[in-house]
């Protein structure tokens, strides 16, 4: 069991500390000095960004390439970059024209969409989360 540590996870969309402890288990040759005590592991939300997240349509700015070094995808070929928006169903409705589209974004509640178009889409509006982790 020795190697095994305990760490403390960081939302990745907030980078704040989770309130709980994962075990994690060490690569052969690997001394528990050198893993630090919080870590990002996961996409997983804590509860706050979750509960934020449930308030509307969750939009991830993402990229098709790591943005750090050893990012892992969210799914096939999408990075986030760590910045997100929340916009009311009335409001995604508003943004997009496509109703076959708009129906497939509340049925899945997020839509991933590239740096550009965010910028372009939330040039004036606030970001829940505009620090992208770093690891």
């Amino acid at each position: 069991m020795n190697n095994i540590v305990p760490i403390i996870p960081i939302c990745f969309w907030c980078a704040k500390e989770k309130n709980q402890i994962d075990l994690f288990k060490l690569k052969k040759n690997k001394k528990s000095e050198h893993i630090p005590r919080s870590l990002i592991i996961d996409y997983e939300p804590c509860d706050n960004c979750k509960l934020n997240m449930e308030k509307g349509i969750t939009f991830i700015e993402a990229t098709q390439t790591p943005n750090f070094e050893h990012q892992t995808e969210i799914m096939n070929n999408t990075y986030p970059t760590g910045r997100w928006w929340v916009v009311s169903e009335d409001g995604v409705k508003n943004m997009i024209g496509d109703a076959k589209i708009f129906k497939q974004i509340l049925m899945w509640r997020k839509c991933y969409i590239d740096p550009d178009v965010a910028a372009k889409a939330f040039s004036t509006g606030e970001q829940n989360h505009d620090k992208a982790p770093s690891s």
